[in-house]
């Protein structure tokens, strides 16, 4: 067994579910290329079948895609990167800082309060003054009736 030759050579099986993983693997990736310009775009030849192309232009900050449609047209779009804004350090108040403002809004609120009570005692006492001055109708006097 060991010294005698093998005249029959088998080929190692081949799983059939790894070729079908590969196959759907190698569908699924892009196509297209990097490109410097919106003209190598133009230029670039793609396939009929309708599929996306993707061309990333980095130097630009932007994405072009091609694809033929159903018309036999190609159609051509741009999307440039939209920069978002970073939001600005948030500022922090130091304790300090917070107390010497509450008692400042303290202070307002009681200075307010006392001529809220100012204003109102003076408009009371208008009033009880102005009382006096008027005088009621007098009521009719009732006669006595005897029968």
């Amino acid at each position: 067994m060991y010294g005698q030759p093998n005249y029959f050579y088998q080929q190692p099986q081949q799983v059939r579910g790894v070729d079908f993983m590969q196959a759907q693997y190698q569908n699924t990736g892009l196509k297209g290329r990097p490109v410097s310009s919106i003209e190598e775009v133009r230029a670039a030849q793609i396939d009929f079948d309708g599929s996306l192309f993707v061309f990333p232009d980095i130097a630009n900050k932007c994405i072009y895609t091609k694809q033929i449609s159903a018309t036999g047209s190609a159609i051509l779009n741009k999307y440039n990167l939209q920069e978002e804004s970073q939001p600005a350090f948030p500022t922090y108040v130091t304790k300090e800082e917070f107390d010497t403002i509450i008692s400042q809004l303290k202070t307002a609120i009681e200075s307010k309060d006392a001529l809220i009570m100012q204003l109102t005692q003076s408009q009371v006492m208008q009033q009880q003054a102005q009382l006096p001055q008027e005088q009621p109708a007098a009521a009719p006097k009732k006669e006595v009736l005897n029968f």
